[in-house]
């Protein structure tokens, strides 16, 4: 929440409610087993997604993309389509387009190991991190770009424009591939905030669950 002192506006951290911390739990608990969402029946993906809404109708946080409580570094929990589907949607894929497309040519030997995402809004900066093995190396492939508030929804979107990816592999160098001959666009509407959870909704349709980490992700510092 935040209060008006004078011509001030002082953001309050959102506290969740008894119920808030119980659904979470009950989302926590359903997600586990789902590897991100790759692993969902289709009833299971229902039930997540209701309780999903059930949070969001809870959120507490008035203008969460204004919120100092959404920076930082999330780890993905789940993700999904806004309804339930069997059917495989490049732009939901837990593991992102550019990782999913080397897995063709790498003959499955590419392990997806977790999704992270760091946004600072002071700095208008945005990372999303994809971590990964290959046989028994670590490796990570990060997408690097800017964010600002949406000149439409200020409050509840960020804007991020994506500018360059990071592919690292344990032992081998990093490589920089820019992304300025194509600059993807897009926002996320983050749809429930706490200084510990966050619910979001992407511009092509994804529906995510994140939870807040410690720092940043140790893969990044790999040799």
């Amino acid at each position: 929440h935040f209060v008006s002192r004078g011509r001030k506006r002082v953001f309050m951290r959102a506290t969740p409610s008894s119920n808030t911390e119980g659904l979470k739990s009950e989302l926590f608990r359903k997600a586990a087993p789902t590897e991100r969402g790759t692993r969902a029946s289709l009833s299971l993906q229902q039930d997540i997604l209701n309780t999903i809404k059930d949070l969001e109708g809870a959120n507490s946080a008035e203008s969460p993309a204004k919120s100092p409580d959404i920076n930082g570094w999330w780890s993905l929990i789940y993700q999904s389509t806004p309804e339930p589907s069997s059917k495989w949607d490049p732009n939901t894929e837990v593991e992102g387009p550019f990782l999913a497309a080397f897995k063709p040519l790498t003959k499955g030997l590419i392990t997806g190991k977790g999704n992270f995402q760091q946004i600072d809004t002071t700095q208008g900066k945005v990372q999303n991190l994809a971590t990964f093995s290959v046989g028994n190396r670590q490796g990570y492939l990060n997408i690097l770009g800017s964010c600002a508030p949406n000149a439409e929804e200020p409050d509840d979107k960020v804007d991020v424009t994506f500018e360059d990816v990071d592919i690292k592999i344990e032992g081998l160098g990093k490589v920089t591939l820019s992304l300025s001959w194509v600059r993807p666009k897009g926002w996320v509407k983050t749809t429930y905030l706490d200084p510990e959870f966050r619910i979001g909704r992407g511009d092509k349709g994804s529906v995510f669950v994140a939870a807040r980490t410690k720092g940043e992700p140790a893969v990044l510092g790999i040799k």
